[in-house]
């Protein structure tokens, strides 16, 4: 009889896992979360409804085998609730059976879909005197608290850990208002004067921030890979930021995520980045080819106060859009340790082919970093910081 309403108990938790969302008020959380999160969470409870269900069926046929002696079978479930009770009560954060998740600002990474307990301690200290974040003008480099804090400001931040490696930004001035008409936000200007960048580097070890050993596993495919960013500096609401023209990555994984998620615009490209007296670099895509090579010629530094090159490097908000959707997220590292650059392009038929402000740009620099731990943040949607929904 005790196996019988054990089955029935397995039963009725695997429907109620059905409901478990609106029991517990957490659709305000996968509302705010990337249509990637949304659709595993979605599917991990389903399946979650169908083991548990299976189970009960198991107990409910074999209820005389199971009592009769300790077999394989019993073992399995019981190992299972076992495994299941000491994570569930002992890993997540006890706010959720409280039922407050509804006031938090999203979900945790696919590794673990609902809110760990733990947080880094700095970024706790941040977020305990803290209101809702807010786009006040401020200046394009804060000191690298303010950056951090701002950053924090919002609950759950954030949302990755990466390194960025070997770092080459190619600078060039173009005529502003022709890039303006290619650019869904207003260009942040420096005395009067329209950048564009192009941004080589290698993006690795890139895992959730809450998941430890498991989260980076489940990340190992996207983790590492070369990038090549087309982006340009604009200010929306007061905030300095980039937007991103365009981006070629050399993983093919990365690049179906990308822009659903973030509403970056992801192409695949075939990318090799080399690393002995000087710096090369080759991208090979559809749209044609972009070669370089690369010198330094000065020692690493960090930028200096309002110069231009701190306007073009420490950029903390990259703003997207994708159709109608308008998104920002925010980053934090420490200021970048850069050295000027002199760059030969071999190659330049990819930007060209793609680009329409190329036609009138000419080159006036390059940086070379060699990289930075960095942290990066959930998207949120643009009517979230106070604009209207598109």
């Amino acid at each position: 009889m005790a196996l019988r309403a054990a089955a029935l108990a397995q039963f009725a938790v695997a429907i109620l896992n059905l409901f478990l969302i609106r029991i517990m008020n957490w659709k305000p959380d996968l509302d705010r979360a990337p249509l990637l999160i949304r659709e595993v969470f979605q599917i991990h409870v389903v399946f979650i409804s169908i083991t548990l269900s299976i189970f009960a069926l198991l107990t409910w046929r074999f209820v005389h085998e199971i009592a009769s002696a300790a077999n394989w079978l019993a073992t399995a479930i019981g190992t299972f609730w076992i495994v299941r009770s000491v994570v569930q009560w002992l890993h997540y954060s006890s706010s959720h059976w409280r039922g407050n998740t509804a006031h938090s600002d999203s979900l945790d990474a696919v590794s673990r879909l609902w809110r760990d307990r733990s947080r880094l301690f700095h970024g706790r200290l941040l977020e305990k005197g803290m209101n809702a974040a807010s786009l006040q003008e401020a200046p394009i480099s804060d000191e690298t608290a303010l950056v951090r804090e701002r950053l924090l400001s919002r609950r759950g931040e954030p949302l990755f850990y990466a390194n960025w490696d070997n770092v080459l930004f190619i600078h060039y001035e173009t005529e502003p208002d022709e890039l303006q008409r290619d650019i869904p936000y207003s260009l942040d200007l420096y005395h009067d004067r329209a950048f564009v960048s192009l941004v080589a580097f290698t993006m690795r070890g890139m895992r959730p921030r809450l998941g430890g050993t498991l989260g980076a596993l489940l990340f190992k495919l996207i983790a590492t890979h070369h990038f090549l960013n087309v982006r340009t500096y604009v200010r929306h609401n007061g905030e300095a930021g980039i937007y991103f023209m365009r981006e070629w990555l050399s993983n093919r994984m990365a690049v179906l995520l990308g822009p659903r998620s973030f509403g970056l615009p992801y192409r695949f490209g075939r990318i090799e980045y080399e690393q002995e007296q000087d710096y090369r670099g080759r991208v090979e895509a559809d749209e044609g080819s972009f070669r370089y090579w690369a010198t330094l010629t000065s020692q690493l530094a960090r930028s200096a106060p309002a110069s231009l090159d701190e306007f073009l490097l420490e950029r903390y908000t990259a703003f997207t859009q994708s159709a109608r959707h308008r998104r920002f997220f925010r980053i934090w590292h420490e200021p970048w340790q850069q050295a000027s650059a002199k760059v030969e392009i071999v190659t330049d038929n990819l930007i060209g082919a793609t680009e329409s402000w190329w036609q009138d740009a000419h080159r006036v620099g390059a940086n070379y970093s060699p990289g930075v731990n960095v942290w990066m943040g959930w998207p949120h949607r643009i009517h979230q910081i106070n604009e209207p929904a598109l």
